[in-house]
Parts: structure tokens; C-alpha cells; sequence
């Protein structure tokens, strides 16, 4: 860190009205000793600001600044990129802790996912990322996460990112160089809920609200095919909630819930055991006839004592009701 940027970090703890706790999220990921190195130098010269360590395990965990619950860097923060961030703990400090997000009543219905991709070396990127943070902070249902493309190829690498600043919203949109807000709002305002993508969903449920995402699902009449990719998820915790919202549907508009069991048993061979059984299930909740020959083949078929014994659960349940 340069002499300059440990002077603007020391200016920072002066203007903060309180303790601020960020998690820092690490795992064996290499770029977690980087996100240490500065976290430990942003303590050291802002003693209000408080690091909170966590690990996750998992070969798909990425080391990252949890700031608040919708605001998370895959980045570190230095360069032209360092007083954006420090004036947004600023602001989060003005907020009450009980209510942190006070901003302009524009509750949306529907979450909303960001991914802004950055440069420490990028001249335009602040602007964007201060547009961005106060979006983040004023509004529960939007998750806004800063990503330098530079430290986190491969993230770079998947979104097809050529030049920063680019924004994405929910896998659909993008921007790339100047965001215009209102057209950024109006988009975010405009979007088919059905059309979201799997991270979205995912973010509602990991936020606790899988009921939430089961009542849209229930009031636009359809099961989004997003959320297919949730009951057949890697991440148990994500499976779990995307199957309550499924049994939520299931219970009160069965019509519905059938429309679940066709699209999971085209995913069915290339999963594990566990979420085999879990797919299973499902299928048993949600599933009629026009799935008994498929669980019929599960119980004839090569497949483990446990998938079986789901097969049979799931085939009980569908001849019961």
C-alpha cells in the first residue's frame, strides 16, 4: 500500500461516526493472503473499522470483502478505487445499526443482482462504483458485487468482460464504460421475473427468503427455469431452500408444481447420489402419473441402495395422493 493511500485510510477513521465490521471471507484460494494484507493495513490505519474472519471450504469458494449484507468486493480496493470504497464506509456509518439501509423508499419486488467489474488502474471506474454503492446501500433487495477483473480472471474470463467499467444485471444486461442510472432503473423496473437468473434465485434463498421467491413464482403463474437449477444445486444449504419454496407451491397450486418434475429428470443422470435422492422427492411431491414409469426405471435400474430407496419414497407418494 502507498504511503498516500495509508494517509487517506487514517483521514477516513476521523470522519467515521462508528464502528463499522466488515467480513472478510477467505478459503485456500491464494488471493485470500492478498485480501489479508490489505485488510490488516486498512485496520491498522482505521481503527474503527473492525474485520470479522471467516473461512469457507469448498473449491468454488472466492475470498471476498463482505461489507454488508448486499454490498460484497472480489477485489481489493486500492488505486483509483480506494476513495469510492472508503466514502462509501462513511455513509455506512451515518446509518443507524438497527436500520442500516434508510435511503429513498424504492422497495422493488423483485431482487436484483449486480455485478460491476473494476481496475485499480481504470479512470472512468469510480464514477460507476459511486453511482452504484448508494444504490446498494438504500435498497434491501439489491446485491451489488465489485469485481476486479484483473485479480479474478476467471470470473472475468465467464462473463465475457473485454474492458472496465461493465456492469451486469442479473446474467442479462450489460453496460460497459458510463452507466446512466435512470436507464439502469428502469431496466432493473421492467425485468421478467421469470427470466432471473440462477444466482438471483440463489441470493434470495441464501438471504432467507425461499417462501418469497415460491409467492412470485405462484402469483406469475409459472416455475421459472432458474429455479430447476436450484433443486438440482451442488450447495446443499441452496438446495434445502429452493426445495421448501418447491413444497410451499406444491401444497397450495399442485398444477403448478407438476411443471417441476419433467425439466428435473432431464437432469437427473449427471448428479450425485445426494442430490439424486433430493430431485427424487421432489418429483415425489410434485410429480403425477407421467412420472411413475420414469421412477420405475430408477428402481429396475444400476443405481444405489439410497436412490432407490428415494424412487420408492417419491413412487409412494405420487400413487397416495
Amino acid at each position: 500500500m502507498l504511503p498516500e493511500e495509508r494517509k487517506q485510510i487514517a483521514a477516513l477513521n476521523d470522519k467515521l461516526m462508528r464502528t463499522i465490521d466488515i467480513r472478510l471471507v477467505t478459503s485456500s484460494d491464494s488471493r485470500s493472503q492478498t485480501l489479508k494484507a490489505f485488510s490488516g493495513e486498512l485496520v491498522e490505519n482505521a481503527p474503527k473499522i473492525r474485520m470479522v474472519f471467516e473461512n469457507e471450504d469448498g473449491a468454488d469458494a472466492l475470498p471476498g470483502l463482505h461489507i454488508t449484507s448486499s454490498i460484497v468486493y472480489h477485489a481489493v480496493p486500492h488505486g483509483t478505487e480506494l476513495l469510492p470504497f472508503l466514502d462509501m464506509l462513511v455513509d455506512i456509518s451515518e446509518q443507524s445499526e438497527e436500520n442500516p439501509q434508510t435511503g429513498p423508499d424504492r422497495k422493488l419486488q423483485i431482487p436484483v443482482s449486480l455485478k460491476l467489474y473494476v481496475s485499480s488502474m481504470c479512470t472512468f471506474c469510480p464514477a460507476v462504483v459511486r453511482k452504484l454503492l448508494p444504490l446498494a446501500l438504500q435498497n434491501t433487495s439489491i446485491r451489488l458485487t465489485v469485481i476486479d477483473g484483473v485479480l479474478f480472471p476467471e470470473l472475468a474470463d465467464t462473463d465475457h468482460i473485454r474492458s472496465v467499467p461493465t456492469l451486469i444485471l442479473d446474467d442479462q444486461f450489460r453496460w460497459t464504460g458510463t452507466v446512466d442510472l435512470n436507464e439502469l432503473l428502469n431496466t432493473i423496473q421492467r425485468r421478467d421475473p421469470a427470466q432471473l437468473s440462477a444466482g438471483t434465485l440463489a441470493s434470495m434463498i441464501s438471504d432467507g427468503n425461499a417462501y418469497q421467491l415460491a409467492e412470485m413464482m405462484l402469483k406469475e403463474g409459472c416455475i421459472f427455469p432458474a429455479f430447476i437449477d436450484l433443486l438440482a444445486h451442488e450447495a446443499f444449504s441452496t438446495r434445502l431452500g429452493a426445495m421448501a419454496a418447491a413444497e410451499e407451491i406444491a401444497e397450495r397450486r399442485m398444477s403448478l408444481a407438476v411443471h417441476m418434475a419433467a425439466p428435473l429428470t432431464e437432469r437427473f443422470e449427471q448428479q450425485s447420489d445426494a442430490v439424486k435422492g433430493d430431485i427424487l422427492y421432489i418429483i415425489g411431491v410434485s410429480g403425477d402419473d407421467r412420472s411413475i414409469d420414469f421412477l420405475g426405471k430408477i428402481l429396475t435400474g444400476e443405481y444405489s441402495k439410497d436412490v432407490k430407496e428415494a424412487a420408492a419414497d417419491a413412487l409412494e407418494e405420487i400413487r397416495s395422493r
